[in-house]
């Protein structure tokens, strides 16, 4: 492990501020954000039920204060994971160029065509399983929303 240590004129000239005085800057910001995460994790206890309530079928959902002089919004989403092993079957039954059209490289869902490969109803047996198979290789799972300000 190395460290550095400035000239003490040199390092003030240059940044404004000492060397010392930057890592005693950083442990008090450090130890501030980490405070300020357990405060927003706190609040996000009461705002992320209310959201839920709030949105209905939607993904998104607005909360105000009672003269709506704030307003935050809470954008849902979820993160979508894949069982490879499952999908590598998929490729198998429907072929390459099919299954390029609606996962990526990695198995990342391409969830612009996937979801309606999935609504359609096919005549073709190996469509119609390989969407089986799909359903049983796919998770998604919600994600907490994300909270903006919103100007009113």
């Amino acid at each position: 492990m190395s460290s550095h240590i400035l000239p003490q004129e040199a390092e003030q000239q240059t940044y404004g501020m000492s060397l010392e005085q930057a890592i005693v800057e950083f442990v008090r910001i450090q130890d501030r954000y980490a405070e300020l995460a357990e405060e927003k994790k706190r609040i996000l206890e009461v705002l992320i039920p209310a959201a839920n309530e709030a949105k209905g079928q939607t993904k998104t959902a607005r909360l105000s204060n009672h003269n709506r002089s704030v307003v935050l919004k809470a954008d849902f989403s979820s993160n979508v994971t894949c069982n490879t092993d499952a999908l590598n079957q998929v490729k198998e039954i429907v072929g390459d160029d099919v299954f390029d059209d609606l996962f990526k490289t990695e198995y990342t869902p391409k969830l612009k065509t996937l979801k309606p490969f999935m609504a359609e109803r096919s005549t073709d047996e190996r469509i119609e399983t390989a969407k089986l198979e799909i359903a049983k290789a796919i998770k998604t799972s919600p994600t907490p929303p994300r909270f903006t300000v919103e100007k009113s």
